[in-house]
């Protein structure tokens, strides 16, 4: 909450101008296209990217006999934003698992290029089904989320000892979920010796 309330919110509003011909709070961040290694847009004076999604809390109301009360509650600090003009509205937009259709695009992975063209499913269970031989029911969100951390790990190079580290098992162990994670998807583990190789060679 007080993160929310001084952080987010206290930074934000301090940024807020009296609009004179709506005599509404106007807020008009700095949008930046080349600030980030990564090349992603990113935000200043104020920072809209970093409002935290809703954040939930409880609230315990002591009565007279001792007996506390507890109530659920929830604030979703985008919702105080709100456009200026009558029938506007704000949009949020997102690319789905980029980086991921990106290495499926460039691998021409047969398995991959497959699973991100089914139109339901979450792809990170249906991907950890596929690695490990099961149904995607069988999937818990442990696995979901070891398999996403694999995933990214794979595709920005991170080493065996990083990911034994990442996924809390020995090297060993990383090392052979890595072997088997590349030889469900061969298109992807040829296509990042490629790179590797190209790289080398072009510099």
């Amino acid at each position: 909450m007080a993160k929310l309330l001084n952080s987010t919110l206290g930074s934000i509003c301090s940024l807020a101008r009296l609009s004179v011909s709506t005599q509404k709070y106007t807020i008009h961040g700095h949008w930046c296209q080349t600030s980030t290694a990564t090349g992603r847009l990113s935000m200043e004076e104020p920072n809209l990217q970093c409002v935290e999604h809703t954040v939930h809390f409880k609230i315990k109301e002591e009565e007279n006999e001792g007996d506390a009360d507890e109530s659920h509650c929830s604030i979703n600090a985008r919702d105080f934003f709100v456009p200026t003009q009558e029938n506007w509205l704000l949009l949020t937009a997102d690319y789905s698992q980029i980086e991921l259709r990106l290495m499926a695009h460039f691998s021409k992975d047969s398995s991959l290029v497959e699973l991100l063209s089914k139109p339901d499913g979450d792809v990170f269970t249906m991907m950890a089904a596929r690695w490990t031989g099961r149904s995607e029911v069988s999937v818990d969100s442990q696995e979901r989320e070891h398999t996403k951390r694999m995933l990214y790990g794979i595709l920005y190079g991170m080493g065996v000892n990083s990911l034994a580290e990442q996924l809390d098992c020995t090297a060993d162990e990383a090392a052979e979920k890595i072997a088997n994670f590349k030889s469900s998807f061969p298109g992807v583990a040829s296509w990042l010796r490629e790179a590797v190789a190209s790289c080398r060679s072009k510099g």
